[in-house]
């Protein structure tokens, strides 16, 4: 009804708007820039996991849940072993599954919004 007074705006947001975030070059390249902070400050050494736990207390200022770590391992795992067997290096894939996964919680809901 236009005649109520409403303190608040209704959020909304529609698929297009996420697909031009997720495919813009701006977020790409934070991804990278994610990524490689990742490499830097959870040695090589340690397992993706210590990886996993860094990029989601970055971006969400929180803690991973096990589920939330389990699925990320899960697609960094997948993602390497696609690129590897189309021939990308192996450190080479490991770093473009980080920066996917970056620029997936870049673009997330929880990301964009504040509770």
């Amino acid at each position: 009804d236009p005649n109520l007074v409403t303190g608040e705006r209704e959020s909304t947001n529609v698929p297009g708007q996420a697909l031009y975030l997720m495919n813009n070059g701006f977020v790409l390249r934070r991804g990278d820039v994610m990524a490689q902070r990742l490499f830097k400050e959870a040695q090589e050494t340690q397992e993706a996991e210590e990886r996993i736990r860094l990029a989601f207390k970055l971006a969400y200022g929180r803690k991973a849940t096990t589920l939330e770590v389990e699925q990320a391992n899960g697609f960094l795992w997948s993602f390497t072993a696609a690129a590897v067997r189309k021939g990308e290096e192996r450190r080479k894939a490991g770093f473009k599954a980080l920066s996917a996964f970056c620029q997936a919680l870049l673009v997330s809901a929880e990301f964009r919004y504040l509770n």
